[in-house]
């Protein structure tokens, strides 16, 4: 890895790629100021200032990947009060409950084996492994972690990094199956984010994202899809170098339907 390139970004402008560090980018779209999408305004809150920071899109000409240029802080993006709970979409629940007997017969899972989810909101990710007989763990930044508790779901609430993934070891043990699905492309600590996963990871342990995929975003111009939350946009090129910093080896790939289209990576 470079050594000015950590992964781990500032919050403000960025002026190069967010994996290889280049320089060398091109301007997509620039759609000026914009408020984040998942600050919900009040109707009291009409009248008053709102905060909007600049949203351009840009392409690397290196290693392919499309990124905004400005990081928000996590704290503002995702507040206590995130209004996203992803078991309320019915096709979505599906999906997520689905990944479990994916996961479990791809991988051939034993029994009791610990599964955590990253990002894992309401825990409905967690329900289809926790119904097959595995130990889980979601770790949520949110006040959404409380609903998952509440719906059986062991849960942290915390942003997860290299610290949290040596607590939850020592106190948990190792992961089997850590995932990561449509939060991925979301976390401006990505470098400090893969350390903690493969921390967090026994030996063989597997990592499975789930993002929007660039190639879906192209061919169904999905200009909707470009906010603050969403600091990348992968190639399957660019998760393939960004992987190879921190020593994993992509193994397999999945296209799936999710927001327009997505890829599974494992």
């Amino acid at each position: 890895m470079p050594k000015a390139l950590k992964h781990d970004f500032p919050i403000g402008h960025l002026d190069y790629c967010q994996i290889c560090g280049n320089k060398d980018l091109s301007l997509i779209i620039d759609l000026g100021h914009q408020a984040p999408c998942d600050s919900l305004v009040t109707s009291s809150q009409l009248n008053q200032p709102e905060t909007t920071y600049p949203l351009k899109l840009y392409h690397c000409n290196q290693c392919g990947l499309v990124q905004i240029n400005h990081v928000v802080d996590p704290k503002i993006l995702f507040h206590p009060d995130y209004p996203y709970i992803s078991g309320i979409t019915q096709t979505l629940a599906i999906n997520l409950l689905g990944i479990a007997d994916r996961v479990i017969n791809l991988l051939k899972l034993k029994k009791n084996s610990l599964v955590i989810d990253i990002g894992s909101n309401d825990g409905t990710l967690l329900q289809g492994f926790k119904q097959k007989g595995m130990r889980v763990l979601g770790i949520e930044a949110t006040l959404i972690a409380k609903k998952a508790e509440e719906n059986g779901i062991p849960t942290i609430q915390a942003f997860f990094n290299e610290n949290l993934a040596k607590e939850i070891s020592k106190k948990y043990g190792k992961a089997a199956v850590i995932t990561a699905t449509n939060m991925f492309a979301h976390i401006p600590n990505l470098g400090d984010f893969l350390r903690g996963v493969r921390t967090l990871l026994v030996d063989d342990g597997f990592f499975l994202s789930e993002s929007h995929y660039l190639l879906d975003i192209i061919k169904t111009n999905q200009y909707d899809s470009i906010y603050h939350e969403h600091l990348r946009f992968y190639s399957l090129k660019s998760l393939i170098r960004l992987m190879k910093y921190y020593n994993f080896s992509i193994v397999d790939v999945e296209r799936i339907p999710n927001y327009g289209g997505s890829i599974r990576v494992f």
